[in-house]
C-alpha cells in the first residue's frame, strides 16, 4: 500500500455509488448517512467511538453544491441528544 501518509495528500476523494434502473430503487426513500467516530489506540487496542452523524437525502446530493447538516448524538441506530 505504500507510504501511509500519502492517503491523506488529498482528503477529497471521489465516492462513487451505482445502481440501475433494474434496482427498483425509491431514490426518494435513499439517504447518505456520515457516521462521525474517534478511534482510540491504547497500547496495542484500539477503540471506536461514535461521536455523532449526519444524513443526506439522495435528492439533496443530487442538487450539488454545499450543504449543512445538522450533526445528531449517538448512532444512526440509537440518536441521543448531543451532550449526553
Amino acid at each position: 500500500m505504500g507510504n501511509k501518509s500519502s492517503a491523506f495528500k488529498n482528503p477529497l476523494n471521489p465516492v462513487i455509488f451505482r445502481t440501475t434502473e433494474a434496482d427498483d430503487l425509491d431514490k426518494k426513500e435513499v439517504c447518505f448517512i456520515f457516521e462521525h467516530v474517534l478511534c482510540v489506540k491504547k497500547g496495542s487496542k484500539t477503540q471506536e467511538y461514535c461521536c455523532g452523524w449526519a444524513i443526506l437525502p439522495l435528492d439533496s446530493a443530487m442538487k450539488g453544491g454545499p450543504h449543512k447538516l445538522e450533526i445528531n448524538g449517538g448512532t444512526p441506530v440509537r440518536k441521543m441528544a448531543l451532550g449526553e
